[in-house]
């Protein structure tokens, strides 16, 4: 957006342009999910968003009633398969978690009612900055683990409050340049790249050795 002063006597110049970021919410409508009782389970809800933008910043909303919740280890995959822990078997018999899982927020503290996790926490297991420059499009997965039987709950809300500055492109990669000198025989070279989007890297030979052997490892 542009500023551009005006009065009586005519319009000025426009000034430089400028942009802001719009907060979007979404929420997964395969809820509520319960989560037995009766036995060790492992329940999912998937939020799919259709729109494909570059996220600058995401939050995660989630409403678990559970009679146990330490019995929990809460974590979110994105649609590239990158994943972290927001909740790891914390607060020990108490109730219920209503929260933002926020990098913003304050670290997890147990409260003495229902619910016991609440307010804006920072996830326990990863920064939700780790899904910054992804695109917004996709299945994104909410993975509950219920270690023990015996308590039980649901997945009533699951759902995230996101900033974006436009749609996502995919940016190129960048390779790290290196140069080695060596009197050995051998010597090994670490291949190092950078994908904006934290995507895995492959790495391709261009230009192979004028003398000796290039040998390749996995690792």
């Amino acid at each position: 957006w542009r500023v551009t002063p005006v009065n009586f006597c005519g319009s000025g110049t426009a000034s430089t342009a400028y942009r802001f970021t719009t907060p979007n919410q979404q929420a997964a409508d395969d809820v509520p999910v319960s989560i037995d009782s009766n036995s060790v389970v492992e329940v999912f809800s998937t939020l799919t968003i259709e729109e494909n933008l570059r996220i600058t910043d995401l939050n995660v909303l989630l409403d678990i009633p559970h009679t146990y919740v330490s019995d929990l280890t809460i974590s979110l995959t994105s649609p590239t398969g990158l994943s972290i822990d927001l909740f790891q078997n914390s607060c020990g018999s108490s109730d219920d978690i209503d929260a933002v899982f926020d990098d913003e927020g304050s670290p997890l503290q147990c409260g003495f009612s229902s619910p016991v996790v609440a307010g804006s926490v920072i996830p326990q297991g990863g920064r939700l900055s780790l899904f910054d420059e992804q695109s917004t499009q996709g299945d994104w997965v909410l993975r509950i683990f219920d270690y023990y039987a015996e308590d039980g709950g649901s997945i009533d809300y699951f759902a995230f409050d996101y900033e974006t500055d436009g749609e996502w492109e995919n940016v190129p990669p960048i390779a790290f340049s290196q140069s080695l000198v060596s009197s050995e025989q051998a010597l090994e070279v670490a291949v190092e790249g950078l994908d904006p989007e934290r995507q895995t890297l492959s790495f391709e030979l261009v230009d192979p050795p004028s003398e000796g052997q290039l040998l390749g490892n996995e690792e």
